[in-house]
């Protein structure tokens, strides 16, 4: 009895010391500041996790194993470490989060608090990280496909350490016995189940690796021909379309698109530029694709004399350091200057490239891309198709687009071929003679100069002549209406910056468009994935199921 009643005493006793150790935990809320990270964050479920890699990661462009392997590498899939903070390396610029994102300014609190706080905003960077070292940084292996795994072996690398000036850091010739470098690990974690607990997240592989031969013992390797055999990852042929409300909207989606993250880019801060043009006319802006390309700069187009906010909020978000305007002011008036001014930027930061007509400002445009290769692309000045086709691979290439009427030499075109000591001219669209011309003028200016004419038998075909020029690999395409400008015109200075060709397409039925047609055919069983510029109603949903019916056929 006597042991009853001390059990029960000692039960009062607890429930006694439970309301006061409750009393006191609300109390001592009260002075813990509202949204501390530790009260916030924990990590979501494995399979919630699971879920936001393989999407970001496809949505990318990588294949999601790859993606998954490199988290698990990095953090064993944690944002958070058991007390609500961001999970961080040591030293003085600590790697955040999941997938261990270093690549940040400093200055740039809020990207570094989102990289902490946002999972998802911190594998995004990570996947952006991924594809800038594949795209930009390192040696091609293969023909550059992305849905190949052992395409990524040196961009796996690169996104742990990548210094041309000492390579030693995972190569794997300068390995002390029984360590793995970094790729070889993240290789090696694909090969085996390693998240059993999440059922279907993990199908493992065994990427082959590239040939000991083929990796020099210093330097940089150059590229190689994919390991056999080849194993591919889950990437499949998707159609995505970006467009918004009206041309204006469609280019600020365009610009979101392709340059998310601005400090997480594959330009500087100090060298970060916007191209901004007039949303109601082609002609000045037509030349400034490979300008922008040569800046990885996106496009946006407002109206002429008044600043469209959302231009004005996207430039903001972009925070370049030079924004650079398009046309004298009847093309951009001082109404978009004002509001440049007045939402902080310096006169300092604003560039005005401008000319008496359009001519003379593609001609001033072209100045500043250079001759970089010795080349440049004429093009008419009168209408878009032909400018808007070449743009693209002229971007890409880094060759200025000059203008000329269609059926006289213009000066200052001429001049400027003759200082920028042009070698190679690709006349675009114009007609036999107008070539002929150009091609007379020329010998008089640039005796060495040669001039091609590329022609098809409508804008269509000519767009896909231009794109048969291209000399890199065709791993995406990127359709725009051939029957407008603005969405091509952003689109161009995306696609250069995406490293894809740019198509212009009717808008509603390929009937009647072979070239096109053939052209797909030929190139889309390797392309992944598809960009469509525009709603349905530029371009719309039977045509799509067109493109589809070609690359499934």
């Amino acid at each position: 009895m006597r042991i009853n009643r001390a059990k029960r005493g000692q039960t009062r006793s607890g429930t006694h010391w439970q309301a006061v150790l409750l009393l006191l935990t609300m109390t001592l809320s009260l002075f813990v500041p509202f949204g501390t990270r530790a009260a916030l964050n924990s990590n979501p479920s494995l399979r919630i996790i699971d879920d936001k890699i393989e999407t970001i990661a496809r949505s990318k462009g990588i294949p999601s194993i790859l993606l998954k392997a490199i988290a698990f590498r990095e953090s064993s899939w944690r944002q958070w470490d058991a007390q609500g903070d961001p999970l961080m390396s040591s030293g003085e610029h600590p790697a955040i989060g999941i997938m261990q994102v270093a690549s940040y300014d400093e200055e740039d609190t809020d990207t570094i608090e989102k990289l902490k706080d946002d999972i998802d905003f911190n594998i995004a960077a990570g996947a952006d990280l991924l594809n800038e070292k594949f795209d930009k940084i390192v040696p091609r292996i293969g023909d550059g496909d992305r849905n190949i795994l052992e395409n990524w072996y040196f961009a796996i690398w690169a996104y742990n350490c990548w210094v041309k000036d000492d390579l030693s850091k995972n190569n794997p010739h300068q390995t002390a016995d029984g360590e793995k470098t970094y790729q070889d690990s993240v290789f090696d974690l694909c090969a085996v189940n390693f998240m059993p607990k999440v059922a279907g997240a993990i199908t493992p592989v065994n990427i082959s690796r590239p040939a000991l031969e083929d990796i020099p013992v210093l330097g940089v390797p150059d590229p190689i021909e994919t390991p056999f055999p080849v194993h591919y990852g889950d990437l499949t042929l998707e159609f995505k379309r970006l467009y918004g409300t009206d041309r204006i909207e469609t280019a600020v989606t365009i610009a979101q698109e392709g340059w998310p993250n601005a400090v997480i880019a594959s330009t500087s801060a100090a060298e970060r530029k916007v191209v901004l043009a007039r949303s109601d006319n082609f002609a000045d802006a037509l030349a400034g694709v490979p300008l922008a390309a040569q800046y990885d700069a996106p496009i946006l187009i407002t109206p002429p004399h008044e600043m469209d906010g959302r231009v004005l909020s996207e430039i903001q978000r972009l925070k370049p350091q030079e924004i650079i305007l398009l046309g004298a002011e009847g093309a951009l008036g001082p109404e978009i200057v004002a509001s440049l001014l007045e939402a902080g930027f310096s006169a300092e930061q604003l560039l005005r490239i401008q000319g008496q007509d359009r001519y003379e400002t593609s001609a001033a445009i072209a100045a500043r891309v250079g001759k970089k290769k010795g080349a440049a692309f004429i093009v008419t000045g009168e209408n878009f198709p032909d400018a808007l086709g070449a743009a693209g691979v002229a971007g890409e290439e880094g060759i200025p687009v000059i203008l000329m009427p269609s059926d006289h030499l213009n000066t200052a075109s001429l001049a400027v071929l003759k200082r920028l000591d042009i070698r190679q001219v690709t006349v675009i669209g114009l007609s036999p003679n107008m070539c002929d011309l150009i091609q007379q003028e020329l010998q008089k200016k640039i005796p060495a100069a040669e001039v091609v004419s590329i022609r098809g038998i409508d804008r269509y075909a000519t767009t896909v002549a231009v794109a048969q020029t291209r000399t890199e690999p065709v791993t995406e395409i990127i359709l725009a209406t051939g029957e407008n400008f603005p969405d091509a015109l952003a689109g161009a200075a995306f696609a250069v910056h995406r490293h894809a060709v740019l198509l212009l397409v009717p808008a509603a039925d390929l009937a009647g468009h072979a070239e096109l047609s053939s052209y797909l055919q030929d190139v889309g069983p390797h392309i992944i994935p598809i960009e469509i510029l525009g709603g349905s109603h530029v371009l719309n949903d039977r045509l799509i199921e067109q493109f589809k019916e070609i690359y499934t056929s």
